[in-house]
């Protein structure tokens, strides 16, 4: 599958990967708009003498309603054709480019929200009864930023243009820096072992623009094919063998082997004879 190209360069990731990353963000959302609502409806903020509080909540949750519907659209477009058939999947750039400016504002207000919960610019004790409630909410909500951001820095691609123009040095760099999480609190024999990895993966992939989540799906695949053959052990094959028919054993099956032989030979060899 060949890598997506989105704000101006390609990423280590296809159009079909946002499935899975999609539907988690929104059910993570709207676990913060259900507890948020819970929180709210709890404590009934409606009472209090100011209303602070109500354009940081209207706000939050609307953002999270945009950006859970963005992210939902995102995961069935995303889900759309097969391997061949990317053209239905060709909208999922635009997705991408619809997202950004709502993560951008997610982003500000979180930043503001957190100086105002937090008594840094403003005294939260006016937020009345629902302050705990934003703090809790404006924790989750970093969350979810910090987790995007790292999800953007673990699929961009530093190399400009097709991989496969690059030599096989720059490949093996490549998968070695691919693999920097997994080596992160790992002892020399792991990290030797993801190197090694590496390098057989950019010479066995050197002609191909593929991303890693295609070669760890067709390894998940290999590993659990409802259609993968497991050779026998050389026991049952040799246990197998004692239970052949009578005239399939040696030397019983010797002359009809002969047998057939002349038949093959008259249909096959008769042009000798011609000639």
């Amino acid at each position: 599958m060949p890598p997506l190209q989105a704000f101006g360069h390609h990423w280590n990731i296809s159009n079909d990967d946002f499935v899975f990353p999609g539907l988690t963000d929104l059910i993570v959302r709207s676990f913060w708009v259900i507890c948020s609502l819970i929180i709210f409806i709890v404590h009934n903020p409606f009472g209090c003498s100011t209303y602070v509080w109500l354009p940081i909540v209207s706000l939050m949750i609307f953002v999270n309603f945009l950006s859970g519907g963005l992210s939902f659209a995102l995961a069935m477009l995303s889900a759309q054709g097969s391997i061949m058939e990317m053209e239905k999947r060709r909208h999922v750039s635009t997705l991408l480019y619809a997202r950004l400016p709502v993560f951008f504002v997610e982003v500000i207000w979180t930043i503001i929200t957190t100086l105002l919960s937090f008594n840094i610019f403003y005294n939260a004790d006016n937020l009345c009864k629902i302050e705990s409630g934003i703090r809790i909410a404006v924790v989750i909500e970093w969350i979810l930023v910090i987790s995007i951001f790292i999800g953007a820095i673990c699929v961009f691609n530093p190399h400009e243009g097709r991989r496969m123009d690059r030599s096989l040095v720059d490949e093996r760099l490549y998968w070695k820096r691919n693999f920097f999480l997994c080596k992160m609190r790992a002892d020399n024999q792991v990290r030797q072992a993801l190197d090694d990895i590496a390098t057989l993966i950019s010479q066995f992939f050197e002609d191909n623009n593929y991303v890693i989540s295609d070669i760890i799906a067709g390894l998940l695949l290999l590993v659990h094919s409802p259609h993968k053959h497991i050779p026998p052990p050389i026991e049952s094959i040799i246990k197998n063998e004692h239970e052949l028919p009578h005239w399939m054993k040696l030397p019983n099956c010797l002359k009809y082997a002969s047998r057939y032989f002349e038949f093959a030979f008259a249909v096959y060899g008769w042009p000798h004879y011609v000639g």
